[in-house]
C-alpha cells in the first residue's frame, strides 16, 4: 500500500529479537526477511548491535541502515545531586517476568547480606510471586523489601531514592537522573555501573547483552 501511494517506506527494528524466530515466530521472521527489508528504503536500528545483526546477516543494504538510539527527556528525570551519603534503600523498575526476576534475585540476596539496606520494586509480570517467595526466603521482612506494583510515576519516585537497579529504557531515564545506576542483565550479576560500562551498554540498547561475567 505503501509503495502504491509514493509513502517512504521505513522499517523500526527495536532489537535482535526483531530479527529472531524466538522473538515472533518463524512465519513473522520468514516475512520480515524475505519482503519487508528488502522492500525499506530506510531501516532504523535502535542500536549499534541491530545494525550488526541487519549487517551480519545481509538483509539489507548497509546505506539503508541508520541507528537512532533511545532517548529520554531529561528534564523530566535529571535532579541535582544532594551532596549526602546514599540512602541504604535501591529502587528497582522492571517488568516481573521470569528474566527479569532472575536478575533481580542476586540484589534481593545482597540486601539480606548487609544489615540495614532494603529494596523497592516498582513494577509488575507474571513471575511477581516468584519474586516475593525469594525475598521471604533470603529473610528479607516487609520493612526491608517492598512491591509497589506497576507504577506511572517513576520520574517522581526516583526522587526519593540515590540507587536505581533497571535495564532498557528504566536504566537510561536512572541515568539521566544523576542516580547511581545498578544495571539488572541477562548474562551478569547486578553491577554499579562506571562511565566505561555506560558506553559498552549504549551500544546495545541498554540491555546488558554481551557485558560479560561480573562477580
Amino acid at each position: 500500500a505503501a509503495e502504491k501511494q509514493g509513502i517512504p517506506r521505513r522499517v523500526f527494528l527495536h532489537g535482535p529479537l526483531s530479527l529472531a524466530e524466538q522473538g515472533y515466530g518463524a512465519l513473522w521472521t520468514l516475512v520480515l526477511r524475505q519482503f519487508i527489508l528488502p522492500a525499506a528504503e530506510e531501516i532504523v536500528a535502535v542500536s549499534e548491535e541491530v545494525r550488526e545483526v541487519v549487517e551480519a546477516a545481509a538483509l539489507a543494504p548497509l546505506q539503508r541502515v541508520s541507528v537512532v538510539m533511545n532517548g529520554v527527556n531529561t528534564g523530566v528525570f535529571q535532579q541535582k545531586p544532594t551532596g549526602l551519603p546514599p540512602r541504604k534503600r535501591v529502587l528497582v523498575v522492571s517488568r516481573l517476568d521470569r528474566p527479569r526476576v532472575k536478575a533481580i534475585m542476586p540484589l534481593l540476596k545482597a540486601a539480606a547480606a548487609h544489615e540495614g539496606w532494603g529494596v523497592d520494586i516498582a513494577g509488575d509480570g507474571t513471575a511477581r510471586a516468584r519474586l516475593e517467595r525469594a525475598a521471604r526466603m533470603y529473610g528479607l521482612t516487609p520493612d526491608r523489601v517492598t512491591f509497589l506494583g506497576a507504577r506511572h510515576d517513576i520520574a517522581e519516585l526516583h526522587g526519593d531514592y540515590d540507587i536505581v537497579a533497571a535495564n532498557g529504557r528504566a536504566f537510561l531515564e536512572a541515568a539521566s537522573g544523576n542516580k547511581l545506576c545498578v544495571h539488572l542483565g541477562p548474562e551478569a550479576l547486578p553491577f554499579l555501573v562506571s562511565k566505561a560500562d555506560f558506553e559498552t551498554l549504549r551500544t546495545r540498547n541498554y540491555s546488558g547483552r554481551g557485558v560479560g561475567e561480573r562477580t
